[in-house]
C-alpha cells in the first residue's frame, strides 16, 4: 500500500470515528489533534491503524514535549488518540488500544491558567460597580457565576426573559444544555443555575477566606 492510499484511508477511517460524536465542537477537536496524529504517523512511516504500537506513541510524545506543549497539552491529545483507537478496537479494525500499553504523564494537580486573587477579584467587582451600567452586569455574570466571555457575547436580546418571577438570561453552550436560565435576582440562588454555581465559580476565581481577610 503507497503512502497515499495509507492516507486517504487512514483519514477514511478518521471520518467514520468522527461521525460517532454529536457535537460540531467535539469532532472539531478530535479532528484538530487526530489528524496531526496521523500526519505524524505518515510522516514517520507507520500506518496509523493497525501500524502504530507503543514505541512510535511514546516518540509522538517526546517530540510534543519538546516542542514546549504544556502537559495538559499533552494528556489531552493522548487521551484524544486512546479514544480513536478503543473505537478502533470495537470496529474491529485493530487488536489493542496501543496507547493503554504505555505510562502516560501525569496530569498537573494545579491549573495553570492564570486566575484572579480573592483581593483582585473584588477590586475589579468594585472598579465595574463605579462605572455601572454594562461594565458592571457584565463583570457579575463572569466573576461571580462562572460565565466564559464567549457565552457572555453570544447573548443577544432575546436571551432576556423572566422565570418564576425572576429576570433571566437564556444562556447557549456548545457543550450542551446548561439547565435553567440564569437569574440575576438571586445571590446565591437557592438551587443552582446551570452545571456550575456561583460559590463554586467564586471557589475557583478566589483565594480560600474571607474577603478582606
Amino acid at each position: 500500500m503507497d503512502t497515499t492510499t495509507a492516507r486517504a484511508t487512514s483519514e477514511e477511517v478518521l471520518d467514520r470515528f468522527l461521525a460517532s460524536y454529536w457535537t460540531p465542537r467535539t469532532r472539531a477537536n478530535y479532528r484538530f489533534i487526530l489528524t496531526r496524529w496521523l500526519d505524524w504517523c505518515h510522516d514517520h512511516g507507520y500506518h496509523p491503524v493497525g501500524g502504530a504500537d507503543a514505541a512510535a506513541l511514546e516518540t509522538f510524545i517526546a517530540e510534543l514535549k519538546t516542542a514546549g506543549n504544556a502537559p495538559n497539552t499533552i494528556v489531552g491529545r493522548i487521551s484524544a488518540v486512546s479514544a480513536f483507537y478503543r473505537w478502533c478496537v470495537r470496529e474491529q479494525l485493530v487488536n489493542r488500544n496501543p496507547v493503554e500499553t504505555i505510562r502516560r504523564p501525569s496530569r498537573p494537580t494545579e491549573s495553570a491558567t492564570a486566575s484572579l486573587t480573592r483581593h483582585q477579584l473584588t477590586d475589579w467587582l468594585a472598579a465595574a460597580e463605579h462605572r455601572g451600567g454594562a461594565w458592571w452586569a457584565a463583570a457579575m455574570l463572569l466573576g461571580l457565576n462562572g460565565l466564559r466571555c464567549g457565552e457572555l457575547i453570544a447573548c443577544n436580546v432575546e436571551n432576556l426573559g423572566n422565570h418564576s418571577w425572576h429576570h433571566t438570561l437564556k444562556l447557549t453552550t456548545t457543550k450542551g444544555d446548561l439547565g435553567p436560565p440564569w437569574s440575576p435576582s438571586r445571590h446565591p440562588p437557592s438551587r443552582p443555575w446551570r452545571s456550575r454555581s456561583a460559590a463554586g465559580t467564586a471557589a475557583r476565581c478566589c483565594s480560600t477566606g474571607p474577603v478582606g481577610g
